[in-house]
């Protein structure tokens, strides 16, 4: 969807989305900290909605806010293991989901103005990418040794269900946002 706007206000979109990553992130960490399962993996994963409207709004430049984000702020999850480390983590955490939409964009026949987009996309879209980055990501961290064997098939599951359980309260907390927003305005 970013591609129809100037740079400025595609540069726009990613810092407003990854400020937001950093919002949820935060409260992520500071809030609902009762929710985590295994290092890494959370119940309940409200940045994981801010990904997907960054991917599905704000395409390339949306998951780039949210990557840079991401990388700067994996020492927090993950302690330091170099700037390299994060980087390649956060590629394969950010990277899976945003070719995963960009397939399921081109099979659903999804426009750039999200214009076709259907409810049902909206709920495969949510899984899909909720089990490529749990799957990615998982396995990296498996080939880094940050998982291990026996926890592995129970952490991407775990993944999965935290980051769709985020997906759905972000997207409906930014509907009941749009609707008050409609209604002061109407």
């Amino acid at each position: 969807m970013s591609a129809r706007f100037s740079y400025f206000q595609n540069l726009a979109l990613a810092i407003i989305f990854a400020a937001a990553y950093y919002l949820t992130f935060w409260v992520q960490v500071h809030w609902l900290q009762g929710f985590d399962f295994v290092q890494g993996v959370s119940l309940l994963f409200l940045p994981a909605g801010i990904k997907m409207l960054s991917i599905v709004v704000g395409g390339a430049w949306g998951i780039g806010g949210v990557f840079v984000t991401s990388t700067l702020l994996s020492h927090v999850v993950w302690g330091d293991h170099g700037f390299m480390y994060a980087l390649l983590s956060q590629i394969v955490w950010a990277g899976a989901p945003y070719i995963t939409y960009q397939i399921l964009k081109r099979q659903l026949h999804i426009d750039d103005m999200l214009l076709s987009l259907k409810g049902s996309h909206i709920a495969l879209i949510a899984v899909a990418i909720s089990v490529t980055s749990s799957l990615a990501d998982r396995s990296f961290r498996y080939a880094a040794g940050q998982v291990q064997e026996h926890m592995f098939n129970t952490s991407v599951w775990a993944m999965v269900l935290g980051d769709v359980g985020g997906i759905v309260l972000v997207l409906s907390l930014a509907v009941l946002l749009m609707q008050r927003l409609r209604r002061t305005h109407a």
